[in-house]
């Protein structure tokens, strides 16, 4: 009779202590993902997304896809439509940078992510970024390749590997302040800090996120770095060497001037 009433407690509380877990709202998180003519290239990474959706099936998680002006913009939709993503159509295209500050403004989840179309970050990247922002309330967060935990398993080529250390020590020396790697492709943020930030950013394209950066360190705002493990995906890049490096060092510049005239302080 007594062992029968300590069991008849033991499951009393329990269910009360399932019931207290059910309450309690799961976070919300977007994860954005931007599309230029690329969507074979995400087609072929979607299972490398699913599998993050898997593993954070405690998370109230919702796909983004910004079609940022593609030529087969119905294709996308479908896809998006198929796997229950939501849709947003940019156009004409104007950039990377533009599609996510029009997409963050379009949801209403907490926190969200983005990275590129070719999922190029490990699955154990991902949803360590999403456990950090959520579970430790971090506001922005931001992958880091520099890091010594950050695992490569392809090389760069010599003339891009050279822009990129001249455009890192540009960037390092008067825009980041001191954070090696601004453009790493994948970042969190809590979606009322960066729509306050994204209001004060001018530029569209790759340099969105050194304005990003900047305006975060500007304003004080604190920025934890993470570790990456890159895929072995090697996927052309979208950036062309010659010309996107220049309108990129031009972008800095403009950054800078910006900065001095004291167009990047937000209101807290």
């Amino acid at each position: 009779m007594v062992f029968s009433l300590k069991n008849e407690i033991t499951l009393y509380f329990y269910k009360k202590k399932f019931e207290l877990i059910q309450s309690i709202p799961s976070p919300d998180v977007g994860i954005i993902i931007p599309i230029y003519n690329n969507l074979h290239v995400f087609e072929k990474a979607h299972p490398y997304l699913k599998e993050v959706l898997l593993l954070c099936v405690d998370t109230n998680i919702k796909v983004t896809l910004v079609d940022d002006g593609s030529r087969d913009s119905k294709k996308v939709e479908a896809f998006a439509k198929a796997n229950n993503y939501n849709y947003l159509l940019i156009s004409p295209n104007k950039g990377k940078g533009n599609a996510i500050r029009e997409a963050a403004k379009s949801i209403d989840y907490e926190y969200f992510i983005f990275t590129d179309a070719d999922i190029p970050f490990s699955v154990k990247t991902m949803t360590l970024l999403i456990k950090t922002i959520t579970e430790k309330k971090f506001n922005f967060i931001i992958g880091d390749r520099s890091l010594e935990e950050s695992s490569y398993f392809f090389k760069i080529p010599v003339k891009r590997n050279i822009l990129s250390k001249v455009f890192t020590f540009i960037v390092n020396k008067f825009i980041s302040y001191g954070l090696n790697d601004t453009q790493c492709g994948i970042k969190g943020f809590k979606t009322s800090l960066f729509n306050e930030i994204s209001e004060k950013t001018k530029t569209n394209r790759f340099t969105f996120d050194a304005e990003i950066i900047h305006i975060a360190k500007k304003n004080n705002i604190p920025i934890k770095r993470i570790p990456v493990d890159l895929r072995d995906n090697q996927n052309e890049s979208s950036v062309r060497l010659i010309n996107d490096s220049f309108i990129m060092f031009f972008d800095l510049i403009k950054i800078k001037t910006r900065s001095i005239f004291g167009m990047y302080q937000i209101k807290q």
